[in-house]
Formats: structure tokens, sequence, C-alpha cells
């Protein structure tokens, strides 16, 4: 037997070829190209799930550094289209979504797009795995349905039942990158699956990398250093006054829902408001920065400073870029 694309097997039927083109056919193997397809789901909303997070009604998702790697867009009768670009340590080309046009390049193991045209799958031979979902949603009871761990009730208040969820999965070879949250309020770590802290109910987290210091924001030949200093409960509260002082000069803020009660009918709203975020808050927690070894060596220099004098002007007046590459707290750092 010989098998044949739509496209020949009709030709062949109807005599187009002889038995040894047929056979030279079979023997032949063509070059593969890339595949691609559209997806024709355009909303004016999208409610998107990355990462075990909802996002509603977003322009940038998710990015790393300054590339993007999942965002929104609007075509010209103002409709959302869907932009995913996969990121990956391998030095071949990866699946892509732009502009709800999805190419998955021929270096792909499996390619699984079913003729509905809400899927598309792709795995790699190294463990990469990319998938993009679209489902009808009616109601937050649903949501509940396809992810227990997440809280419909919350979603209720947010988002404009029905809509259309758009769910993008995008795993990498657990060796490249193991990550976990720590909470923003209370430095509780838990993991990454879950959608707020289990102690606090907390929705802001940071997310620490653990194993692979470094790569997953394209910096390579990186080793975790560990550097430990014990020292006593007054000079810990002096650091801790420092970074805070240090900190707070960031300006950094997050939006939160706040309870209003009205004591009049009794009835509970919500309104949603900027505060500023706090370091240190349940007098536990850790710093980011991107040079851990010289942050402890100014902080060193203030506590071994006389009585009087002021903290290092790094820390006293500018703040320190936030993102870590390699480092994860004022005593530990990376080097190449």
């Amino acid at each position: 037997m010989i098998a044949l694309c739509a496209e020949h097997a009709n030709k062949a039927d109807h005599g187009a070829f002889i038995d040894d083109q047929l056979r030279q056919l079979k023997a032949k193997t063509p070059e593969r190209e890339d595949i691609s397809g559209r997806f024709d789901w355009r909303r004016q909303d999208f409610l998107v799930r990355l990462g075990g997070n909802f996002y509603y009604r977003p322009v940038k998702i998710f990015e790393i550094g300054s590339v993007p790697c999942a965002w929104l867009t609007r075509d010209e009768e103002g409709l959302l289209e869907v932009n995913f670009r996969m990121p990956s340590i391998a030095n071949e080309p990866r699946a892509s979504v732009i502009e709800n046009f999805w190419t998955a390049p021929r270096s792909a193991d499996e390619i699984i797009s079913p003729p509905m045209g809400r899927k598309i799958e792709v795995k790699y031979t190294n463990g990469d795995y990319f998938k993009i979902v679209f489902r009808n949603v009616k109601q937050p009871d649903h949501i509940g349905g396809l992810y227990p761990s997440a809280n419909p009730g919350k979603l209720a208040g947010v988002v404009d039942f029905p809509t259309t969820l758009v769910e993008v999965t995008a795993t990498v070879p657990p060796e490249w990158i193991d990550t976990y949250l720590v909470c923003d309020d209370c430095g509780q770590d838990y993991p990454e699956d879950r959608d707020e802290c289990p102690d606090c109910g907390c929705f802001e987290a940071e997310v620490v990398e653990v194993g692979s210091a470094g790569r997953f924001w394209g910096y390579r030949g990186l080793r975790p250093v560990l550097a430990v200093r014990q020292v006593t409960p007054e000079d810990g509260i002096r650091a801790g006054r420092v970074l805070r002082r240090w900190y707070r000069a960031k300006g950094r803020t997050k939006r939160v829902r706040r309870q209003r009660l009205d004591q009049a009918t009794g009835r509970v709203t919500y309104r949603t408001t900027t505060v500023r975020k706090r370091l240190f808050a349940a007098n536990r927690g850790f710093v980011t920065i991107n040079d851990g070894p010289a942050m402890a060596s100014q902080l060193a220099r203030y506590l071994t400073a006389p009585p009087g004098h002021s903290a290092p002007s790094s820390l006293a007046r500018r703040a320190l870029p936030a993102r870590a590459t390699g480092s994860r707290s004022a005593g530990a750092g990376s080097s190449p």
C-alpha cells in the first residue's frame, strides 16, 4: 500500500500516476515545511489563563525583560487577537501565534490541530510543550469545573459572563527552570499552580527561581552563590529599616480590592484602589536585586560605621533595579 495525501490520492484514483511513479513518491521524502493556520476566534474581551493566573482585558500579559511573550492586540474592527512566542533555551525555532495566525516549525515532534479550529498543540523531542485552547464560558461555575484550584466567585465580580476563555500552556523541561511563589504580604512560599497565598489569601506574589540561576531571563553560565552571616537582633532591625527605606524610595504600588460597608443599609460593596507595596510587612521576607554581594557590602558598611554616620549614598538616595538574574537576597549572588 502507498499512502498519499488527499490531493495526490484523488489524482492517482483517476490514473494520473503509473506504478513506478507511485513507488518514487513513496521513496522520496519531501522536505517538511512549517505548518501554519489561523484562529477565527476574535472577541471584544478575552479571559486569558496563563501560568495558573487569570487575566481579563489585558494588553501585555507576560514578558521576559523587555521581550513580550504573551500579549493581545486589536484588529481594524476593534476585536482582540492573541499573540504568543514560546520561550526556549534550545537553539531552534519554536511555535508562535501572531495576531491569531499560528506557526509550528518543522522541528516539532508532534502537532495536533483539530478541524474545529479552537486548539493548537505542539510537542518537541526535548520536552518543550505548547498549547492554546479557546473555550466559550457561560458562567463562573464553568471555570471551577475546568480548574478546581480557581475561585469562580472572585471572577464573577470582575468578568462579564458569558465570555471567551483563552488557555495558554507552555512548558519546558524540569531541568531548565523551577520556580515557586512568595507572598508579598506575609512572605509565605507556595506552589506556582495556586492563585493566592494559602495563609493570608493575597494575590500578589514574587516569582522565585531555583536550581538554574539566570537561564529563564536569558543569562547563561551563572551559578548560585550563597553567603550566610549571623547578626545580632539589633543589627537585624537596623538592616531591615534601611532596606524598607530603600524599597519605599522605589515607589512601587499594587492594585487591591477593598470592602466597603454601608452602615445604614448593611450593603457591602467593593472598590479597587492603589496602595504602596511594603517590604518585610510581617517582619520577615527577602529582597530581590541584581547584585547581592554589592548590597550586602553596603549594608555591612552601614552596620559597622560609627554612630551618627548615615547609610551609604547608594542605599539612601537611589533605588537599585529590582529584577533578579542570579541573586535572591542581600547576602546571595551569582557569578559567571
